[in-house]
């Protein structure tokens, strides 16, 4: 087995909830897969809103990852859950909020 052989490649895109997917961009990275014998993950990240989660149609036929994931034994995939914070008009600080 060449070296070529044991090489594994992969083609790690993020892609917005409840935002429309761009076909050229989607067919360009699929051609890339394609010729590079690449594996691809879509990283779903939610919409605009905290409860938009919806991922379009055309993207539910790949392989998308939710949570974490292990590519081999030095790389790995980790979702890191991001909290939102924002500034109190009223003076009286700076609060954060969890999901």
């Amino acid at each position: 087995m060449s070296l070529e052989d044991k090489i594994q490649r992969f083609a790690i895109i993020s892609a917005q909830a409840c935002a429309t997917v761009n076909k050229q961009v989607l067919t360009s990275i699929l051609t890339y897969i394609k010729h590079k014998n690449a594996e691809l993950k879509i990283l779903p990240m939610q919409g605009k809103h905290i409860n938009e989660d919806r991922m379009a149609k055309i993207l539910h036929q790949y392989e998308l990852i939710y949570g974490d994931l292990n590519l081999n034994s030095k790389i790995k995939i980790k979702d890191y859950k991001v909290t939102t914070s924002y500034t109190s008009i009223d003076g009286l600080g700076a609060s954060s909020k969890r999901r």
